[in-house]
């Protein structure tokens, strides 16, 4: 199932999209790293200090990956599930000797690699970093750790909605939503209060991937993108079984 996937995807239109959309963004936003570092490091020579690259180079440029990632996501799901649903191919799977946790679980590891093959592509330009002394290794390797990680989620958050929604488009908007919705919550902490203000960090994104891409490896981070990964492809299984039981789309 899963290498059927990625067969479909890498040999259509979806992943010339995706690539163009992921590279074009990602290329846009790492030409805009390097000049307004060059701009910054010109006017803090002129004042007598200089820039550390590391922060502002390469550290600033990884941060960009995971939000084109999170736009990208709805081209790599939205069309796992959600036409199988529309078009009937979903009952023609559940009379197969394949069970829905079996069908699941290929659809999300062709996601999951197709988004991790992305990650390893934006992380090529700063492989590049690291060879002529900006970075290191380490910082490289945790950021791809990290980025596997909430690809992992992401994947998983993807083939929820695209179980939920016989539409591909609206599973693609579903996914958007839930993803953006997580990633804008640690935005809110700086003006929330304890209480909401920890929950808020909690189920944020953002703050989790920084952490991973100036080089910590916190365990509660890897825990919290095992723990959404595991509800939403539950949770995906749930509305597979909810559809054969009514028979609706």
């Amino acid at each position: 199932m899963a290498g059927a996937e990625l067969r479909n995807f890498w040999g259509g239109a979806g992943s010339g999209i995706a690539l163009l959309v992921f590279l074009g963004m990602q290329g846009f936003f790492f030409y805009n790293s390097v000049a307004a570092y060059i701009m910054e490091s010109l006017g803090a020579a002129a004042r007598g200090f200089s820039l550390d690259a590391t922060v502002n180079l390469f550290s600033q440029g990884l941060t960009h990956v995971p939000l084109v990632l999170m736009l990208v996501t709805p081209l790599a799901t939205m069309r796992s599930l959600a036409p199988f649903r529309r078009g009937g191919g979903l009952d023609f799977f559940q009379t197969l000797p394949v069970d829905g946790g079996s069908m699941i679980l290929g659809q999300y590891l062709a996601a999951l690699t197709s988004l991790f093959i992305l990650c390893l592509l934006a992380l090529a330009p700063f492989a590049a970093l690291v060879l002529l002394g900006i970075g290191s290794w380490a910082m490289l390797l945790t950021s791809a750790l990290g980025f596997l990680a909430l690809a992992s989620a992401f994947a998983a958050v993807g083939l929820w909605a695209s179980a939920a929604f016989p539409s591909p488009v609206w599973a693609g908007l579903a996914t958007l939503g839930a993803l953006g919705l997580m990633w804008i919550l640690g935005w809110a902490t700086p003006y929330s209060d304890d209480g909401f203000g920890r929950i808020w960090r909690e189920l944020a994104f953002a703050p989790r991937t920084v952490r991973f891409i100036i080089g910590l490896v916190n365990p509660a981070d890897l825990l919290f993108f095992v723990v959404l990964t595991v509800l939403a492809l539950f949770n995906a299984r749930l509305w597979l079984d909810l559809r054969r039981q009514t028979g609706a789309d």
